[in-house]
């Protein structure tokens, strides 16, 4: 049983880097055979890629130029409209 678990934290492991696209050419063919016969870890794959992709998308928006420059126009105290105008 140990080395099993220890088998699928290892492919846990290649899901997360593959997810975030850092698994090399030989670590995706490697857990691609593995994920045709194991449902929990292709679960797992599938979960980690969406999660994946929705904190790309947040930060996309976050790091855009514009919302860089809005963020940095409204934390500026010349900016605060409820400034007493010191």
């Amino acid at each position: 049983m140990t080395n099993h678990t220890n088998q699928h934290e290892e492919f846990e492991e290649l899901c997360s880097l593959a997810a975030g696209g850092f698994a090399s050419a030989a670590e995706l063919a490697r857990l691609e055979n593995h994920l045709k016969d194991c449902s929990s870890c292709l679960k797992f794959f599938q979960e980690m890629t969406e999660m994946t992709s929705l904190l790309r998308l947040q930060a996309e928006a976050i790091f855009t130029p514009d919302a860089a420059m809005d963020a940095a126009e409204n934390s500026h105290p010349s900016s605060n409209k409820n400034c007493s105008g010191r």
